[in-house]
């Protein structure tokens, strides 16, 4: 929650209309619902729903190492165990990953 309230006050707009411009509409991403907080800031604490076709684009965005629109660099970053949760379960940059 922290998170999405600091970059909203560092890009100075909602960071819904951001996500909207410079990622899901060059995903083909067309719908979105943001919850917010009761101070009108995306909650970004597991707010976001989206169509499962949405979510393949955004997992078919990060198994092509970005696809042009986030850098190779941050996906490798992002998706790279920080902390172990427990036998099955890491967890990296907002990413939880987990062995099946």
């Amino acid at each position: 929650m922290t998170l999405g309230v600091a970059l909203e006050r560092a890009l100075g707009e909602q960071l819904s209309d951001f996500a909207q411009r410079e990622l899901f509409a060059r995903v083909a991403i067309e719908e979105s619902e943001w919850q917010r907080t009761p101070l009108g800031q995306t909650s970004t604490a597991g707010g976001l729903c989206l169509a499962s076709s949405s979510l393949l684009a955004l997992g078919a965005l990060y198994l092509g190492g970005g696809n042009g629109v986030v850098p190779e660099a941050w996906v490798e970053t992002s998706t790279r165990a920080r902390v172990r949760i427990d036998e099955n379960t890491e967890y990296g940059y907002l990413w939880w990953l987990r062995t099946f």
